[in-house]
């Protein structure tokens, strides 16, 4: 007795229908996806008026940062953020120890005001003082 023995079928594997349901997805995502815009916080600082500031005492190192990065030194001499850590009288404040008091114009950023304290920081200064005059 002969029986034919059907050959098995070679099954193949197509990979369209892997690569619409992978794009399907893809569309999925990229539409029903929500893309915020990146928003800047404002921060409101908060503002002394200047009659109600203490009165300016000798052991005060006096600063008043500007927007255009320069900074005023005990209301006298106007020099660049830079040259701080070489001004003399900011050499003798650090060596005695005393408090730094930094004012800022209302047009200061954020940004910049940290660098600056950043920077008192880095010259020694471990005690400061932050005021707003408006």
């Amino acid at each position: 007795m002969r029986l034919d023995l059907v050959s098995p079928r070679q099954v193949k594997v197509s990979l369209t229908p892997l690569i619409d349901v992978v794009f399907i997805l893809l569309l999925f995502f990229m539409l029903t996806t929500q893309f915020s815009k990146q928003q800047a916080m404002r921060i409101e600082l908060p503002i002394t008026d200047a009659t109600a500031l203490p009165s300016q005492s000798s052991d005060k190192l006096r600063l008043f940062l500007l927007s255009d990065g320069r900074v005023t030194v005990n209301g006298l001499v106007t020099i660049s953020a830079l040259e701080l850590e070489s001004y003399s009288v900011v050499v003798n404040s650090l060596k005695l120890g005393d408090i730094v008091v930094v004012r800022t114009e209302d047009q200061v950023t954020l940004q910049s005001f940290t660098r600056f304290i950043d920077q008192l920081a880095a010259i020694g200064f471990d005690q400061v003082d932050m005021q707003v005059l408006q």
